[in-house]
């Protein structure tokens, strides 16, 4: 039980602080495998991938210096140690409009999350073996919530 509970602590360390970071709420989205956090599916993230805009983007350089992504398209600033990675372009190029990302995003304790049905998209085109439980998860929670039996 405490190490379940170490776990779930480190999430919400995670979501502490980005919260202590105060970026523009209208301005960015937590993507990458944290909306499967925040909606219960998934027990344990490592660090905070965020897509951000506009003032979001500006205040995020404020406390860190922007690089080229790992991806090559667009540019990632890493905060706290690399436990927080803030992004202003989402791979693969062309594939993702980021204003579309966080406008569509849902609000969850306080956070917009990307929605799991652009999660799942994204692991799928990621085509990594590590994320075919994760969209299976995905898709059943989904068809549950919808109703979808």
């Amino acid at each position: 039980m405490e190490r379940e509970n170490n776990r779930f602590n480190k999430e919400v360390s995670l979501f502490r602080k980005l919260s202590f970071l105060d970026l523009p709420l209208f301005d960015f989205a937590v993507f990458g495998s944290a909306p499967m956090v925040a909606h219960g599916l998934k027990r344990s993230i490592n660090d905070l991938d965020v897509i951000a805009r506009k003032s979001a983007w500006e205040k995020a350089k404020t406390f860190g210096t922007p690089e080229v992504s790992r991806s090559k398209f667009g540019s990632v600033i890493s905060l706290m140690g690399g436990a927080i990675e803030v992004f202003d372009q989402w791979p693969p190029e062309g594939k993702w409009n980021i204003d579309k990302l966080i406008d569509e995003a849902e609000i969850i304790n306080g956070l917009r999350f990307v929605r799991l049905e652009v999660v799942a998209e994204w692991k799928r085109d990621s085509s990594r073996r590590k994320d075919l439980e994760d969209i299976t998860q995905i898709e059943n929670f989904l068809r549950r919530y919808r109703g979808d039996q």
